[in-house]
């Protein structure tokens, strides 16, 4: 698989309208438009297929304790990506 054929899947619903547009403008000014994709909230069978259909699982929180879009990542052997942090309470 080259570098050309990668896309980036963002699922999830657009929860915050104006995280969004900068996520969209960001898209554009990078000329990334066919390379992102946008899966909002789906039936648990089309969210497998996402996952069985992914090289890679990227997870940014810098604060859930426990994602479970995480381990659904790990349970369907996608490699991860996710931030390396340490909250204390």
């Amino acid at each position: 698989m080259s570098s050309k054929d990668l896309k980036l899947v963002l699922v999830g619903e657009k929860a915050d309208p104006d995280y969004w547009r900068e996520i969209e403008a960001e898209i554009q000014t990078l000329n990334l438009k066919d390379r992102v994709v946008h899966v909002p909230a789906c039936p648990r069978e089309e969210l497998i297929a996402v996952y069985h259909n992914a090289a890679a699982f990227v997870h940014p929180s810098l604060a859930e304790t426990c994602s479970f879009p995480l381990l659904e990542a790990l349970a369907m052997g996608l490699p991860i990506a996710a931030a390396n942090t340490q909250r204390s309470s």
